[in-house]
């Protein structure tokens, strides 16, 4: 198996920190994964632990050209595709379709290790989760543009308002005051 970043390099078998049996590559240090293994070690891994705030100690992982790149999955030579597994991570899992095997750039499986999220890899690049990591970034985006219409302040204030609104037995006779220019005339 030939590394799907630097493209020369041969994939040697290693055993991941506390993880799944591995296939490093020695010049970019990322990591091949197959589905098998990986399904071996968490029956082994036992239950699923709770995810957790970052360290301070854990390196971040390298983000540059060659791990944005598209890559080719190093088992059956399909395109690999990307997966956003966290809000808060900054990089991208590179997962096969075909034969389900994932490749980690370097520190990858570290910060994933981290933060709890190592053994939860095909949980994360499900349909749902990837929905739910589209539905908070844009809720995020549309936050953000509203504070910057609306100002800090305002932006609270109107959040507050909103809340009491939706939770208030008579909303619909309050928007129904609030949309009407002239409540008083009949």
């Amino acid at each position: 198996m030939l590394c799907p970043v630097c493209k020369a390099e041969s994939l040697q078998s290693v055993k991941l920190n506390d993880g799944p049996q591995a296939h490093c590559c020695s010049h970019c240090q990322g990591h091949w994964i197959t589905a098998e293994d990986y399904w071996q070690w968490m029956q082994a891994h036992g239950d699923v632990l709770p995810e957790k705030a970052p360290s301070s100690t854990a390196p971040p992982p390298v983000e540059d050209d060659n791990t944005r790149r598209a890559k080719l999955c190093p088992n059956c030579d399909r395109l690999l595709a990307k997966y956003r597994l966290h809000p808060e991570l900054p990089f991208r899992l590179d997962h096969c379709g075909h034969c389900g095997g994932v490749w980690l750039d370097s520190q990858e499986w570290d910060a994933l290790k981290d933060r709890n999220l190592h053994d939860e890899i095909y949980q994360l690049i499900t349909p749902h989760h990837q929905k739910q990591l589209q539905l908070e970034n844009s809720r995020r985006h549309f936050e953000q543009r509203y504070q910057e219409r609306f100002g800090t302040d305002d932006y609270a204030e109107i959040r507050r308002i909103k809340k009491w609104l939706w939770e208030n037995p008579n909303r619909q006779d309050l928007l129904t005051y609030l949309n009407d220019e002239e409540p008083y005339i009949a």
